[in-house]
Parts: C-alpha cells; sequence; structure tokens
C-alpha cells in the first residue's frame, strides 16, 4: 500500500511540475481581446475592450478612423490613462489592462450609418505580441443607445481636437495643478518676450504717457494701478482673442489634419520665421493702424476706464507688429480647440506682455529699457521657435527619421547663425557663454543627423547610432524564408547536412522579438550554440497570404514564437519557445534541443 501511495504522489508531484513549468498556448487574439462598439448618442461612438488576464493592450496603437473619410470625420479617440510598464528598447508606456473603453467624437457624417475601423495592437505578460489588429464596425446613429461598462464623461469640444488624456470634466482637468500652472507660466513667458520685441518696446514711452497722464504726476500706486487696469484690458483682449479662435479651431479642426494644409501651415510657420531674422516685415495698412491710433487717442489719460480702453485698443496696433509669436500661439491654440485653454493661454500671454508696463507704470514711467542688439535677440529666438513649431507639425507627415533630421538642422544652424563658427577677437563672458552654446547645439545637432541616418527618430536620445545596428546583424545569422516550399526545402536540406533547424517568427512591431535579438541572440555562448543548427527566420511583420499560410500551417498566433526541427525534418512540439526568453534561459534550452538529436 505505501508502495502505491508512494508511486502516486510522485505521479502527481511530476504533473504538478510539467503544469508549472510548461509554456501556456497563448490565446487567439479574438478571445485575448474582445472589442465591441456602441453608440451612446449622435455625437459619440463608445469602443471598448474586454482585456484577458494576463494580457494588455498598448495605449498609443489604439486608434479609430472612418471607413469611408469622405463620408465621416472623426475626432481623436478620448484614451484614458493607462497603467505605466517599462520595456529595456522602448523604455517607459502605457498600456490597459482587463477592461478599457474610449469615446470618439463625431464631427460629420452623411447618413443613419456611421463605418468606422479600430486599429489596435497587445501583448501578453510573458511578452507574447499579437499582429496589429483592425476591425470594422457598422453602427446606426438612430439608437438604440446604449450605456458603455461605466460612466464616460466626454468633452466633444476638447475631442475634437486634442489627442490628449480624455478629462472626466472639463474645468477639472483644464484646472487642475498639474496642468494649470504650467500653462500659465509657458504663456506669461511667451508674452514677456513678445514685450522685448524692437516693434513693441519703442511704443513703451508712448504708452506710458497715455496712461500716466501728461498733466502732471501721478502717484506710483496710482501709476501701477493705471499700469494695471491698461494690461487688463490687453490680456482681456487677448483672451476673448483666444476663445474665438478656438472655436473656430473646433470647426476647421477636421481640414487642418491633411498633409496638404499641414505642409502649407509648416510654410507659414517659416516665412513668419524669415521675418523675425529681418529678412522681410509683416505689416498692414497704413490706414488701419492710423484709425485705431487716432481712436486710442480721443481716449482721456490717467483714468481707469481710459486706460483700460487703452488696452483694448492696443491690441489692434500691437497684434499686427507680433503676428508670427501670436499667430504661432493661436495655431497651438486651435489644436486643442478648447475655450478655457484658449482664453487663459492668450491672457496669461497679454499679462506677460504687460509686466514691463506695470514695472514702468509703478516707477512713473523713469525706467524705459534702452533699445539694443539684445532685442534682436529676442526676436531671433523667437524665429528659431516658430521653425520648432514648422518642425513639430511636419513630424505627423514626415517619416521619423526624416523630422530627426530637420530638428538636427535646426540645431547645426541656430549654433551658425550664432556665430559659433566665427572669430571673436575680443572675447569676455558672453561671448564665452555663446561659444559654450552654440558648440553644445552644433555637437548635438550632428549628432541627430548621424541618429537620422542610422535610422533614429527620437530627438532625446541623440548617441541613438552608437549602439550599432544589433537587429540588422542579428538578422544576418538567420536566412529570411517567406513560403512553406522555401521551408520544405531547408527541411530537406537538414537531413543532407545532420543540423537541426531553428525557426524564429519575427515581426518589426514586435517589442519582445527586438529584445531577444538585441539580448539574446546576441550572446557570445548562444551564438556558439547557433552553428549548430540552420538558422532560419519568418518575417511576419505584414499580414500578407503567404505568412498567413506558413502561420496557420504550424498554429502559431503571432512572434516571438520559435519552432525546433530535427535532422528529420520533424517538429520537436515540446520545445516550442512562446515569448520572450532570457540568454540564459535560452542557452539551456539550446543544449536541450541538441542533446535531444543525439538521442
Amino acid at each position: 500500500m505505501k508502495k502505491i501511495f508512494t508511486c502516486l504522489g510522485i505521479s502527481i508531484l511530476i504533473i504538478l511540475c510539467q503544469l508549472t513549468f510548461a509554456q501556456p498556448e497563448p490565446l487567439p487574439a479574438d478571445e485575448a481581446y474582445q472589442p465591441t462598439a456602441l453608440i451612446k448618442d449622435k455625437q459619440t461612438i463608445i469602443v471598448q475592450w474586454q482585456i484577458a488576464k494576463g494580457y494588455y493592450l498598448y495605449r498609443d496603437r489604439l486608434h479609430v478612423s472612418p471607413a469611408n473619410p469622405s463620408t465621416t470625420r472623426l475626432g481623436q479617440p478620448l484614451r484614458p490613462t493607462g497603467i505605466t510598464r517599462h520595456n529595456n528598447l522602448i523604455g517607459n508606456y502605457q498600456a490597459y489592462k482587463n477592461e478599457v473603453q474610449v469615446g470618439i467624437p463625431i464631427i460629420y457624417n452623411k447618413g443613419d450609418q456611421i463605418s468606422f475601423k479600430v486599429n489596435y495592437q497587445g501583448c501578453s505578460e510573458n511578452e507574447f505580441c499579437y499582429p496589429p489588429t483592425e476591425k470594422v464596425f457598422t453602427l446606426n446613429l438612430n439608437g438604440p443607445y446604449m450605456q458603455p461598462m461605466q460612466p464616460v464623461a466626454i468633452d466633444i469640444a476638447t475631442a475634437m481636437t486634442s489627442a490628449a488624456t480624455a478629462p472626466q470634466d472639463k474645468v477639472t482637468q483644464l484646472l487642475s495643478k498639474q496642468n494649470i500652472f504650467s500653462m500659465i507660466f509657458t504663456f506669461l513667458g511667451i508674452g514677456l518676450l513678445i514685450a522685448f520685441t524692437p516693434c513693441v518696446l519703442p511704443m513703451v514711452p508712448i504708452v506710458s504717457s497715455i496712461v500716466i497722464g501728461q498733466n502732471g504726476q501721478k502717484k506710483i500706486f496710482k501709476g501701477f494701478l493705471l499700469s494695471l487696469a491698461y494690461v487688463q484690458g490687453m490680456a482681456i483682449t487677448y483672451a476673448i482673442l483666444g476663445v474665438i479662435f478656438a472655436m473656430i479651431g473646433k470647426n476647421i479642426q477636421a481640414a487642418l489634419q491633411t498633409p496638404l494644409v499641414i505642409g502649407l501651415f509648416s510654410l507659414l510657420f517659416v516665412a513668419m520665421a524669415l521675418s523675425l531674422f529681418g529678412l522681410f516685415e509683416l505689416k498692414i495698412p497704413n490706414f488701419f493702424h492710423h484709425h485705431a491710433h487716432k481712436l486710442s487717442n480721443k481716449q482721456k489719460s490717467g483714468s481707469f476706464v481710459g486706460a483700460f480702453l487703452m488696452g483694448v485698443l492696443s491690441t489692434l496696433i500691437l497684434s499686427p507688429c507680433v503676428t508670427a509669436p501670436l499667430v504661432g500661439t493661436l495655431g497651438f491654440i486651435s489644436k486643442t480647440g478648447n475655450v478655457w485653454f484658449g482664453g487663459i493661454a492668450l491672457y496669461s500671454m497679454g499679462i506677460g506682455m504687460g509686466l514691463p508696463l506695470l514695472i514702468i507704470g509703478g516707477l512713473e514711467g523713469r525706467f524705459i529699457p534702452k533699445t539694443g542688439t539684445w532685442m534682436n535677440t529676442i526676436k531671433h529666438i523667437l524665429g528659431v521657435m516658430m521653425l520648432g513649431v514648422a518642425i513639430w507639425m511636419l513630424a505627423r507627415i514626415l517619416p521619423g527619421p526624416a523630422t530627426l533630421a530637420l530638428w538636427g538642422i535646426l540645431a547645426i544652424g541656430s549654433a551658425i547663425f550664432m556665430g559659433t563658427l566665427s572669430s571673436h577677437p575680443k572675447k569676455n563672458g558672453l561671448i564665452y557663454t555663446k561659444l559654450t552654446l552654440g558648440w553644445t547645439l552644433l555637437i548635438y545637432g550632428t549628432a541627430l543627423l548621424l541618429s537620422a541616418a542610422s535610422g533614429g527618430s527620437d530627438p532625446f536620445k541623440p548617441l541613438a547610432f552608437l549602439q550599432g545596428h544589433h537587429s540588422d546583424a542579428e538578422h544576418t545569422l538567420f536566412k529570411r524564408i517567406n513560403t512553406i516550399t522555401e521551408l520544405n526545402h531547408y527541411l530537406a536540406d537538414a537531413k543532407v547536412q545532420n543540423k537541426p533547424i531553428l525557426l524564429d517568427f519575427y515581426a518589426d512591431w514586435c517589442v519582445s522579438c527586438k529584445e531577444m535579438e538585441k539580448f539574446t541572440f546576441s550572446d557570445s555562448e548562444i551564438k556558439k550554440l547557433f552553428k549548430q543548427f540552420i538558422l532560419l527566420q519568418v518575417d511576419v511583420t505584414h499580414d500578407n497570404l503567404s505568412n498567413q499560410k506558413i502561420l496557420k500551417q504550424y498554429d502559431v498566433i503571432a512572434p516571438p514564437t520559435i519552432l525546433f526541427f530535427d535532422t528529420k525534418g520533424n517538429e520537436l512540439k515540446s520545445y516550442r519557445i512562446i515569448g520572450e526568453m532570457g540568454a540564459k534561459p535560452f542557452t539551456t534550452h539550446l543544449q536541450q534541443v541538441l542533446a535531444h538529436k543525439k538521442l
């Protein structure tokens, strides 16, 4: 009896060990990720996923687009914040687990039926990645309307133009401490830069005389209050302008997403940058400037109402003079399409423009900065910012390496424009500072160009090209095959060479595949073991017919998956690898396969 229980215990232990160490077969994609779509109302689509346990969806690879762009226009998907994960190759990224729901605003649709495509991709916790999946849904806008898994608060105005995280409440999201202060200080700084451009500063004595008054001296506090009234008039006018432009932006946003319009706007920013560099001037008709200035002269000096109206009217005089930075700001606001953001942003910019006036008013106009070359420097900085905005817009329609090359050219051009390569007979602290900054930009720009030439796309990783082409080097270890016929040829060849076959399924979108190439296949011990195999690789990056056949032939769902065949051409199914594997366990695995061959 003891022997029976002992044998039974050993059998159970063996079974448990097999269950523990066996690699689970991944679920089919449609079981791992189950998307459904519903109509919340005539303005909103909800797409929601049920995600199997042990699997996740990439946040940045979730996209929704109209099936027929000529009859349907959709806003940017409102993707909620996901959990943060880390990968050695791509760094931190966000993903969704268990379930997720995304709201998509309907900007325009012709008819009662709406058809749209949903694209997504995910992986298992074992780093087994599925190919990108596309589903097409057709819904009736007349209902029935359904409620999503959880309540979704959707700000349609923001959603139509913003790709940011979906706000649960428009006001609380926009006025949260995390965003509001950074936004205010950013536009405050832009306004302050604009205030010191050569076209604005010469008007300070005129504005000062209007605010403080021509008849007698005012007290410091009174002068400050008058200046404050003037600045408020200017800032509020800019805020109204921001709100109006944001509202217009909501209606034209769909048109602004086309490559043609993006290209034209980018050229506009380049032209405005050239105007800031002094190649030409942007002016308004003289009659408009004359009438606005004449109207301002009729206002009573020294009164708070008059000072406020001066602030309002000065925007008509000053705005054309600062067209380049102002249009750049308005262009950015139109991308958000949010009236709260537009108003607060331009109000902050107006306050920034008025800060020097507050100082001047408080000092009774005694302190007026003198003009000089430093003001041209401010213009040049704004010009570089305009070029940066142009590149930022072009990044939507250009390949990553091309965009990176443009950033490199901008950095190098800025360095040369600063006189980095010119001789400086007299050197002082300012010259040394400029040279240090210039050489830094020159080196950084050169690194970006080299990184772009090697296929890089991240301006924050300028030295990526020094890492070499690990993936390309490891690709050369494998012979690429595309069809079952080619595989059968090598299976026959395995008998002649008396070598087992290692068949690797790879895809460019598979992060785990690239990690294995970089950290596993590059191991020196593994490379020695590879010499005893015939190394084959199937690239399933593209979902074509030949790839589908070979995947179906061997029941492979997605990469990374590695199959082993003995010298007779039979698959060793018990040695199949599904998902990512590190160098040490992979070394042991190869040794076991080779040992099996010798049995």
